[in-house]
This record gives structure tokens, C-alpha cells and sequence, in this order.
């Protein structure tokens, strides 16, 4: 069977690919530069650059032969100069249906968002208005709705991740006690790999989330756990935030939430009261636990591999006259000695059953609220 799934280039589209080709379909990408990882892909897949914003006779083109389209394809926040989501997620969605209609698709699977039949974001507002457009597809559709999406390169736990390795201080909003139910990249593929030929998922709109009820300040606490850093942190009051989102967005500044995604920030992200468990009622898969993906992200994506490393050379010199002792007793001492040479609040250590500072040998440098450096000496 021949698959297109639009927006195949990003974190679900890259892994959904890699579901259905193991199930022996054959894949057609489109997404905007599709054709310059075509070489990464093994065979069996074909790129197809375009995007939401083209006519309706290139999307034609792309659905042509194509029994079942995969629409992953949107726009998730503003980009200042860039179509919006009326352009992309509506008119888009509308777009590659009528393609899809002419082109005699039998099978349309949109990718949705969870909450996006209750949300006040313009992001969420608009997947719904294109939820809509599906439903009126005249064959076969289904309509997914994952909740927040994590995997190597999300735009929100592995940004969590990050923050946690590297600062000092990781900032929340309102305490990060919002509701959400996170999924696993992975779940979602496998979801929607059986969903392109699945019997009773027709004529359906299925809620697609993980097995976790967590928050932003819960999942730091996993993510310090699982990385040895437990960064201070500091609570932004929402209304703050929304206000700095909004002067962020008229000055063009690029930040990590903008006004609509600290509405859905603040709306939860979880199932609603009775909607069933589709990941393990519709679809009988047995979902990744959060403890268990956020430790795949971190093996997935290390701070630094062992023995890998930019390796950078100091020379470091001193011009000492007066000493009593020779040189090379002095260099020895200084060996011995070297971690009372550094600031009091810097504590060091050496590789196991090594006793001073000697060639090849390892320091490890513990820096208040940063974690651990290692200096290898040569």
C-alpha cells in the first residue's frame, strides 16, 4: 500500500515512516524539504517537496497513487512574516482534501490535537475548524488526537531536558502544576500506522494520550532523577508570562511559549471524563510509562558521549621567582596540592585510586547548581 504522509520530516513524521515501512507499505513524504533527506531514508520511500501553502494541483500531484494520506502537516505557533493558521491548517487541510477527492484516496488520517474540540488557542481553534473539513470527506476518514507529543527533539520535554543539564535556575508558570498527559513518540507512530487500514476506526475521532497524569514541575523532578541535576527553580506568575509573550511576539523575539500555547499551558492537556483509552482500547497497544520515556529521550539524547568530546588544549603558565623549592618540586606540589588553588566553592575530584594531578588523568570539577566538569589533563 502506498502511504503519503504530509509533514513526514518532522519528530512524528520521521518515526511514522519508520512504522510503516516496517510493515512493509510503501511511503511518500511531502514536506518542504523532503528531497534533502531522501538520501537518509532507506528504500522505499519518496520525497515530495512542498508544503500546506501550495495549489491544489501540486497537492494533486503529491496524493497521486496514493491509497491512504496521513495529514501531520501544520503550523503549531506563529512565525513573524510566515502563513498563519488559517492559510496553513484550514486552507491547507482544505486543499489536499479536494486533492484527495479528485485523486480517489481511500482512506484520510488526520493528526489532530488532544483538547482541540474544547481549546481557546488560535492553534487549537483551527485543528478543530479542520476536524470539521475531514468529517466531510465523502470515503473513509480518521481523525487522532494526541495529547503533547515527547521524543528526541520535541519542543517541549526535551527542551525541559536541556534546561535542566545546563542551568541553573529552570522557570515555570504558576508552580508547572498544569495538568498533562504526555505520549511517546513512538505510541503515536504505531497508532497511526494501524490506523491506515484498521476496521473500526472509520468515521471516528480518537484521543490519543500517555499513561501518566503529570505536570511541568512533576517531569523536572523526574528529569533531575534521572540526570543527577535539580536546578533551583523560580514560578512566573501567568499573567506575567502571557505579558511577556505577547511583548516577545511584537518585538519578533523567538521564545519558548507564545500567548496561544500559554493558553493551552494553562487549559491542561488531559483526557476528558469518560473518553476511552484508545491507545490501549481502540488501537492494543500497550503504552511507554513517562519514567520510561523520559529515560529513552535522555539515553537518546546525551549530554556528552563517553570518550567524545570537543577537545580543547589550555596551556596555562605562572612566572614564580623567590620559591625555595626547584622547579620540579614546585610543579609537583602543585600537582598535589592543585585543588586548594580553586575557588571554595568549587569541589574537585580525581579519577578513582588516582591521588593527585598527573598526566592523562581526569579531574572532575563539581560547580554549585551546574553539575560536574571533567578536565582531562595531558
Amino acid at each position: 500500500m502506498r502511504v503519503l504522509i504530509t509533514g513526514g520530516t518532522g519528530l512524528i513524521g520521521e518515526v511514522t515512516t519508520a512504522a510503516l515501512l516496517h510493515r512493509g507499505e510503501q511511503v511518500r513524504v511531502l514536506a518542504r524539504h523532503a528531497s534533502t533527506k531522501e538520501a537518509q531514508w532507506p528504500a522505499g520511500v519518496e520525497a515530495v517537496d512542498g508544503s500546506m501553502t501550495d495549489d491544489e494541483a501540486a497537492l494533486e500531484r503529491a496524493v497521486q497513487g496514493c491509497e491512504v494520506v496521513v495529514h501531520l502537516a501544520s503550523l503549531a505557533r506563529l512565525v513573524s512574516g510566515e502563513p498563519g493558521f488559517e492559510e496553513v491548517n484550514i486552507e491547507g487541510t482544505r486543499k489536499l482534501l479536494a486533492a484527495c477527492e479528485r485523486a480517489g484516496v481511500r482512506r484520510v488520517v488526520y493528526i489532530s490535537s488532544l483538547g482541540a474540540e474544547r481549546g481557546q488557542s488560535p492553534y487549537h481553534q483551527s485543528k478543530f475548524a479542520a476536524e470539521g473539513l475531514v468529517r466531510g470527506f465523502s470515503r473513509q476518514w480518521t481523525i487522532l488526537r494526541p495529547a503533547n507529543v515527547y521524543g528526541p527533539g520535541d519542543e517541549v520535554i526535551s527542551l525541559l531536558l536541556r534546561m535542566v543539564r545546563t542551568l541553573p535556575v529552570v522557570p515555570t508558570v504558576d508552580g508547572g502544576k498544569q495538568p498533562f498527559q504526555p505520549i511517546w513518540v513512538e505510541d503515536v507512530a504505531q497508532a497511526i500506522a494501524r490506523s491506515i487500514d484498521q476496521a473500526d476506526v472509520v468515521g471516528r475521532a480518537l484521543d490519543l494520550a500517555g499513561p501518566d497524569l503529570t505536570s511541568m514541575d512533576d517531569v523536572i523532578d523526574r528529569l533531575g532523577n534521572l540526570t543527577g541535576r535539580h536546578p533551583a527553580r523560580v514560578s512566573v506568575p501567568g499573567f506575567l508570562a502571557v505579558l511577556g509573550a505577547r511583548a516577545g511576539t511584537l518585538l519578533g523575539l523567538d521564545l519558548p511559549l507564545d500567548p496561544g500555547q500559554l493558553t493551552m499551558l494553562e487549559e491542561g492537556n488531559v483526557l476528558p471524563p469518560g473518553a476511552p483509552d484508545a491507545v490501549r482500547e481502540v488501537f492494543h497497544l500497550t503504552p511507554t510509562s513517562l519514567d520510561e520515556g523520559l529515560a529513552k529521550l535522555a539515553q537518546t539524547l546525551p549530554e556528552q558521549l563517553d570518550g567524545v568530546g570537543g577537545l580543547q588544549r589550555r596551556h596555562v603558565s605562572a612566572r614564580i621567582e623567590g620559591s625555595a623549592l626547584s622547579p620540579e618540586a614546585l610543579f609537583a606540589r602543585f600537582c598535589q596540592r592543585f585543588s586548594a588553588l580553586t575557588p571554595w566553592h568549587v569541589e574537585v575530584g580525581v579519577e578513582p585510586g588516582a591521588a593527585e594531578l598527573r598526566d592523562g588523568g581526569t579531574l572532575t570539577l563539581h560547580l554549585p547548581l551546574r553539575g560536574n566538569v571533567q578536565v582531562r589533563t595531558m
